[in-house]
């Protein structure tokens, strides 16, 4: 899944699905950051939904309950650096004199 996200981007792995032009590429960044940032706010609100229902005794297994943690705190850290990533890349074309 990350994959296909990341040849969305531009990051094209050999293949058949393989993007060619660049204005398809900028037009699916935003869409592909955009469904990225959304799925780690879903991750955040099951893993939270997870901790409700187990501590209103409804999940035994907490187990279950720290997965959705991690999944969630590891998806997070993640679109962070890729934020940050982001944030240096415009830092170094603003640098760039003209």
């Amino acid at each position: 899944m990350m994959i296909d996200k990341l040849n969305s981007i531009g990051y094209n792995l050999p293949g058949p699905k393989a993007k060619t032009t660049a204005e398809n590429n900028s037009t699916d960044f935003g869409e592909t950051l955009k469904s990225f940032i959304e799925e780690v706010n879903h991750l955040q609100k099951e893993a939270g939904y997870s901790i409700e229902k187990l501590a209103a005794g409804e999940i035994n297994d907490v187990h279950e309950v720290m997965v959705a943690v991690e999944k969630a705190s590891v998806s997070f850290e993640l679109m962070m650096e890729i934020r940050n990533k982001i944030v240096d890349a415009y830092r170094e074309l603003m640098r760039m004199q003209v």
